[in-house]
């Protein structure tokens, strides 16, 4: 039996502990999946309360991994589709 560690976060968390867990995803065959909600900064503070400048700095320090493995991705991203709100013209 395979078992894999795999990690779904806002990315709004402290790198060290993001570190630890990207350690686990990758000796395990696991990923990491971000949620990068609004690529907008004042948009996400609106919807979500917070910036999005910590999660962009989390998910970008996690690709010095990019290309350490090839049969599962290592490293993914999630963001929403709200119409009205992520549009091209919205999001600018």
């Amino acid at each position: 039996m395979i078992l894999r560690f795999c990690l779904e976060t806002n990315g709004n968390a402290n790198p060290k502990i993001l570190e630890n867990f990207a350690e686990l995803g990758l000796r395990s065959g696991g990923n990491i999946k971000f949620d990068l909600k609004f690529r907008d900064e004042n948009l996400n503070r609106a919807i979500t309360g917070i910036g999005n400048k910590p999660v962009h700095g989390n998910f970008k320090r996690k690709g010095k991994y990019y290309g350490q493995r090839r049969e599962v991705p290592f490293l993914t991203a999630a963001t929403l589709m709200v119409p009205g709100y992520t549009s091209r013209r919205s999001e600018g």
